[in-house]
């Protein structure tokens, strides 16, 4: 599965557990991880770690 916007996974993603991608806004994930629709481990370390640098 794709974006719209012509971006594609690489064919070796599904390996790796990648199913999706979604590009979004930071305030559309921050709903997504409080509505509990984001279970994935390292992406919410991502978004802590980004969260706590200021970078969000």
């Amino acid at each position: 599965m794709g974006d719209p916007r012509g971006f594609a996974l690489p064919e070796d993603a599904m390996l790796e557990g990648v199913d999706e991608f979604r590009l979004m806004t930071a305030d559309e994930l921050r709903a997504l991880i409080a509505a509990g629709e984001i279970t994935d481990g390292a992406l919410l370390a991502a978004y802590a770690l980004a969260t706590a640098k200021g970078l969000l």
